[in-house]
């Protein structure tokens, strides 16, 4: 976690040791180098640790500056202080720092605080500064790489259960069915999770007629031909914003070996940030042959935790450094690599405890909870079968419209809910999400009162159950009074 800061009175403890130090680094680059000695020494403290700057001047060395800025000088200034950390600065001119503190760790394990209060937004753990947290439009497309044991699931769910809490549509694959256990996350996610090859080009599918659905969306909000740039510039303009999709797989070399799937993939992640869609792969090797070049460029962000060997850290990260910098470190221990930058950092951590808890309304039997029960109801007695979400919202306090909106979409993807017959019209309740929720037919004579008993009597609705019935409630009583 972050360094606390070194206050005045502990920073002076550090004077003696300081003082010796300034001997030492003199000592060494005036009589065993044979170069010039430090102008100035600064004693500072920066995120909790301690420095003495051996201030250079540059002017003073000339042409010769090139030996002062030599790894070498480093090393043996550190050897004659005992091995203590040793860097070269140049930025604004050449400066050694010696640390005069421990050198800082990262704790082995931090348990994930909480769920942020804004949607659309990323904890992910700490460095040695302070916690990183980063933005849905920061973040992008993912890549993971991590051995076995050493935290890949943990990562998925850090990042899966902060989709979850944001509203977004969730497409999920795993071969195995363990990181993503089919009997919650198929409740949850926008269809259920792709455990063979089948299932994910189906999901594939799935991704590609929403992101056709987004595309007529956005040119219908066009201004002058020109339609937003991407779906933080329509959710800015829209009567409905439009939730992001978060298309997760994780042991994706299984799924990646079947050209279907790879091309499949590849056209999802050239086209799909502009509509929402953000891409998770995750996978325990990695090397170049799995990751192509036509679509490594567009897996802007990497997540690596400790790797077998240094090649597979090099792939997720693309830098030989880091990449061997992961190698064997402990469990939730890794590199985030954002927007050019590298980050060590420990990883929060979803605890068994947190999962149970933000599972717990999910508990049940049947894919459908009472209170979802009640809404269907509702539509059916009150809107003649029309899901309107608005309307249910205001008929209910346990239903926000935002959460409203949310769950027609889910049970519209999983055809529990048919499209109204033009762009005014409302959801439908389909004959299936009836019997999901133990409910006579549509056409049984319970349903029949209000404005559907209105249709039945002048003959408007004869021969068509409730989900093909696209007119709205004032349409309704216009035709019964003609």
């Amino acid at each position: 976690m972050a360094q606390s800061e070194i206050t005045l009175e502990e920073l002076s403890k550090y004077r003696p040791v300081a003082e010796h130090a300034r001997r030492l680094i003199t000592h060494e680059l005036v009589n065993e180098l044979r170069l010039q000695a430090p102008s100035r020494f600064l004693l500072a403290s920066r995120n909790g640790m301690v420095w003495l700057i051996a201030v250079m001047n540059p002017l003073a060395l000339g042409a010769r500056i090139r030996k002062y800025y030599d790894p070498q000088v480093a090393h043996q200034i550190s050897t004659a202080f005992a091995g203590k950390p040793v860097y070269i600065a140049n930025r604004t001119g050449l400066r050694y720092g010696v640390m005069l503190s421990q050198k800082p760790k990262l704790p082995k394990k931090i348990v994930f605080p909480d769920l942020p209060e804004q949607r659309d937004l990323f904890r992910l753990g700490h460095t040695l500064q302070g916690e990183v947290v980063i933005t849905a439009t920061e973040m992008k497309n993912v890549l993971i790489g991590a051995a076995q044991g050493s935290g890949k699931s943990n990562l998925l769910n850090l990042l899966v259960h902060q989709m979850r809490f944001s509203g977004w549509q969730l497409y999920l694959a795993d071969p195995q069915l363990h990181t993503f256990n089919p009997d919650v996350w198929d409740k949850l996610a926008a269809h259920p999770v792709a455990g063979k090859e089948k299932d994910l080009l189906t999901i594939i599918e799935r991704i590609r007629a929403e992101i056709e659905h987004r595309m007529a969306l956005f040119r219908a909000l066009a201004e002058d031909g020109v339609s937003p740039k991407d779906i933080d510039a329509f959710n800015a303009i829209s009567p409905e914003p439009l939730p992001r999709i978060g298309f997760l797989i994780d042991e994706a070399n299984t799924f990646l070996g079947n050209p279907a799937i790879f091309s499949g993939i590849a056209d999802l992640l050239r086209q799909g940030r502009k509509w929402g869609l953000h891409i998770v792969l995750a996978g325990h090797e990695w090397h170049k042959k799995d990751v192509p070049s036509q679509v490594n460029d567009m897996l802007q962000t990497r997540l690596a935790l400790s790797t077998p060997d240094e090649i597979s850290g090099s792939v997720v990260l693309r830098n030989a450094r880091w990449g061997k910098w992961v190698m064997d470190k402990p469990a939730g221990c890794g590199v985030l690599k954002a927007q050019g930058k590298f980050l060590a950092i420990q990883f929060y951590l979803i605890s068994d405890e947190q999962q149970r808890e933000w599972f717990t309304h999910l508990e049940g039997p049947g894919p459908l909870n009472h209170n979802e029960i009640a809404y269907i109801r509702y539509a059916l007695e009150k809107h003649a079968g029309e899901f309107n979400f608005r309307k249910i919202a205001a008929a209910f306090e346990t239903l926000s419209p935002w959460q409203a909106r949310t769950l027609a979409e889910k049970w519209e993807r999983r055809g529990w809910l048919e499209r109204g017959r033009d762009a005014v019209s409302s959801r439908c309740i389909s004959e299936i999400l009836l019997e999901l929720a133990g409910l006579p037919p549509q056409n049984d004579p319970v349903h029949r009162t209000g404005a559907q008993a209105a249709q039945d009597h002048t003959g408007l609705s004869q021969g068509h159950t409730g989900a093909d019935f696209a007119l709205t409630g004032t349409a309704q009583a216009a035709q019964v009074k003609a």
